[in-house]
């Protein structure tokens, strides 16, 4: 995902686009995307940067930490990069700085629900469900 820095006026550009995890490179195991991702992007010119505001959106596969079932959820992040430009400077290519974004914004712990209960340490019963047989010690 590039820009060329011909594009960029005194005004600024606007970029819209979709990509692929795969193409982003986003890990498997973190990035279950049911479809490619939005990405909406806003560059401007200050003195030998670029700014760029980015606001990325998609839909994911999560597997809940407390109950271990699946769940869908769409999810929208939004973060900045500053990029620095030169006479020798002619694109700039961001692709590496969204999938780096999204790493570091990734739940390590996704949830179903807040009030997901989880399931009962003993038995294993999705506590979500309906109680369990155990006794509480």
């Amino acid at each position: 995902m590039k820009i060329s820095l011909r594009q960029l006026s005194d005004k600024g550009l606007d970029w819209d686009g979709s990509i692929s995890a795969e193409q982003l490179g986003l890990p498997e195991d973190l990035f279950d995307c049911l479809s490619p991702l939005s990405v909406r992007a806003a560059f401007q010119r200050a003195g030998d940067e670029v700014i760029a505001s980015f606001e990325v959106r998609g839909r994911y596969r999560m597997t809940c930490c407390r109950c271990l079932e699946d769940f869908e959820t769409e999810r929208t992040d939004c973060f900045e990069a500053v990029f620095d430009v030169d006479s020798a400077t002619e694109v700039i290519e961001f692709g590496d700085d969204i999938r780096q974004e999204l790493i570091l914004a990734a739940s390590l712990n996704p949830v179903c629900r807040e009030d997901c209960k989880g399931l009962c340490p003993h038995c294993g019963a999705d506590l979500n469900k309906g109680g369990c047989n155990c006794k509480s010690s």
